[in-house]
């Protein structure tokens, strides 16, 4: 069964409606400030390498807007291919989308 990821446990959200795509997971278990930027992305980088199928699992895009910077930041370095999940306030549904990075390319060494 996939895994719908979240960054953190909130009562601002209902996440009900992302049930359908998958089982809830939380990123993070405990507040974390987004200020607090290397263990914020080390945290949400460990789960993802450990727990996260790029082929069937998604990731939620709805929390703290820096947050979901450092979220970003984490799933690009890990993964070419992401499974989103975007809420539309319009129809009160969370809508899929798949996204498509680019390869790393090597850092520019000058010579």
């Amino acid at each position: 069964m996939p895994k719908v990821f979240i960054l953190s446990k909130t009562d601002r959200y209902d996440y009900s409606n992302a049930e359908k795509f998958g089982e809830l997971v939380y990123l993070l278990e405990d507040s974390i400030s987004p200020f607090n930027v290397n263990e914020h992305i080390y945290i949400v980088s460990s789960m993802l390498q450990n727990n996260f199928d790029n082929e069937k699992d998604y990731i939620c895009m709805t929390g703290n807007t820096l947050s979901l910077c450092w979220l970003s930041i984490a799933m690009s370095n890990l993964f070419t291919k992401i499974n989103l999940l975007l809420f539309d306030s319009k129809t009160e549904t969370y809508v899929e989308r798949k996204l498509e990075l680019p390869k790393r390319r090597q850092k520019c060494v000058k010579r």
